[in-house]
C-alpha cells in the first residue's frame, strides 16, 4: 500500500483533528499544519482481528507448536501469525517471507527470556489437555485469565498507523495522540508493524513493534 493511500485512509483523522478535536477532555480543534506533520510520520502495520474482512493470516489459541527440546513456556500460549499469509506490503518491516510468529502472555511485568526457537525448526504439537505453560501451577486466578482469552481464526488488513508517543516540533503531540487513540478504535486486535504504543528505544531504533490490545 502506497503512502497516499495510507494518507486517504487518515482523512476521518484529519477532519476529526482539525474541525473537532477531543471535547471530552477539553481539546479544541488542532492547527491544521501540525496535523499534516503528524500524518507525514504514517506507517503501514497488519491489524489483525477476529472477523471482518481479509485474509486468514492467524489466529487466538490453537494447537501449540514448539520445537521438542523447547520446554512449556514460563507464560500462557496466546496467538500465532503466518508470515506467508499477510498482505503483502502490510508492514515496513523486515519480516520473512514464511514461519510463523508465536506470541505468548506474560500475567506479570516481566524482561522476557529472548527467543524459543528459529525458522525451519521442526516443531511438534504440544498436549491440548494439559496447560502448554510451566507458571502459577494450580494457581485458579491465573487459570481463569488463561481461559478467557479469546479463540478462533485472524483476519489481516493493512492499515495506516501513527505515533502514540510525543515527537520534537510538535507542541500538540499529546493531543494528537489522544484523538489518533479515539478515532482508530483498534480494541481486541493484534499489530504487527507500525508504531507501538510503547516504545522500547536503543541505538536509535525502535523495537516493540507487536502488541495485542484487548
Amino acid at each position: 500500500m502506497t503512502d497516499d493511500e495510507l494518507r486517504e485512509m487518515l482523512i476521518p483523522f484529519r477532519t476529526r483533528a482539525v474541525e473537532e478535536g477531543y471535547p471530552w477532555e477539553d481539546i479544541d480543534p488542532l492547527p491544521a499544519e501540525e496535523v499534516d506533520r503528524w500524518i507525514g510520520h504514517v506507517r503501514p502495520c497488519a491489524v489483525l482481528t477476529g472477523g471482518g474482512n481479509g485474509p486468514v493470516a492467524g489466529r487466538f489459541g490453537g494447537p501449540l507448536l514448539l520445537p521438542a527440546e523447547i520446554q512449556d513456556p514460563e507464560h500462557p500460549y496466546l496467538a500465532s501469525v503466518d508470515f506467508a499469509a499477510l498482505p503483502k506490503d502490510a508492514t515496513d518491516l523486515p519480516l520473512p517471507p514464511d514461519g510463523r510468529l508465536l506470541l505468548f502472555a506474560s500475567l506479570d511485568e516481566t524482561d522476557g527470556d529472548g527467543n524459543c526457537g528459529q525458522a525451519g525448526t521442526p516443531v511438534k504439537e504440544r498436549d491440548k489437555n494439559k496447560n502448554t505453560w510451566n507458571g502459577y501451577p494450580g494457581d485458579d486466578h491465573y487459570q481463569k485469565i488463561v481461559d478467557s482469552y479469546p479463540q478462533g481464526e485472524l483476519r489481516a488488513r493493512t492499515k495506516p498507523d501513527l505515533p502514540y508517543h510525543s515527537l520534537p516540533a510538535f507542541p500538540h503531540a499529546d493531543e494528537l495522540v489522544t484523538v489518533w487513540c479515539d478515532a482508530s478504535d483498534r480494541r481486541g486486535h493484534l499489530q504487527i508493524g507500525g508504531y507501538a504504543d510503547l516504545e522500547a528505544r536503543r541505538f536509535d531504533r525502535t523495537f516493540s513493534t507487536v502488541y495485542w490490545n484487548p
